[in-house]
């Protein structure tokens, strides 16, 4: 008996080293969020990004940008490139509390300009911490969203399907006049697991 019980301890450690030594990735987040899909369908290509209930439109100023939603750049960019050419584009990481994302400036007249008068024309956020549901893109759309919301605000892009990991909506603005693009990419469980918009030109 105590044979059989010594074995079965064995058996039962290896199993447990062998369980720590597997790598997990990030769980996939099943939880949607809310949408209003008469928003987003309404106002999708005018730039505007709602972070923890303050607004602001892009293009604009990155240091406009930073002002408006208290948050930091946090990338070594910052110290080391201080002018931008003509259309040269630098990309930044921006960090608050709980939310980390991406934005790209880029100098979009002829002379040099230091980047924080470059225009912010590129945001990235996804799941990647929780507090980037706090990003709502068109005042509403955010990573979290269900596959089916944007279906319905939105539709299915041209040339893609129902089940498409990535949707790309490119269009101009009647009202400004600029072509933008978004893209929004999903995970298995149908969640918007990260939110693209960029002003092309």
């Amino acid at each position: 008996m105590k044979r059989f019980i010594a074995v079965a301890l064995s058996f039962t450690m290896l199993l447990s080293f062998a369980a720590c030594g597997e790598k997990e990735g990030p769980a996939e987040l099943k939880e949607t969020v809310t949408m209003d899909t008469d928003t987003l369908k309404n106002e999708w290509k005018n730039g505007a990004l709602v972070i923890n209930d303050k607004e602001v439109k892009i293009p604009c100023k990155l240091s406009e940008f930073v002002e408006k939603t208290g948050l930091k750049l946090g990338n070594e960019d910052v110290n080391t490139k201080k002018v931008l050419k003509s259309d040269e584009t630098v990309s930044f990481t921006v960090v608050g509390p709980e939310i980390s994302f991406k934005i790209t400036v880029k100098n979009v007249g002829r002379l040099e300009v230091d980047y924080q008068d470059a225009s912010v024309v590129k945001c990235v956020f996804n799941n990647t911490t929780e507090g980037n549901r706090q990003i709502k893109f068109a005042g509403t759309l955010s990573p979290g969203a269900a596959r089916a919301d944007v279906h319905k605000a939105l539709g299915v892009p041209k040339g893609y399907s129902k089940t498409d990991s990535m949707y790309r909506y490119r269009e101009k603005d009647e009202a400004t006049g600029r072509v933008v693009e978004l893209i929004v990419s999903f995970n298995s469980y149908d969640v918007a697991n990260s939110v693209s918009y960029e002003i092309i030109q």
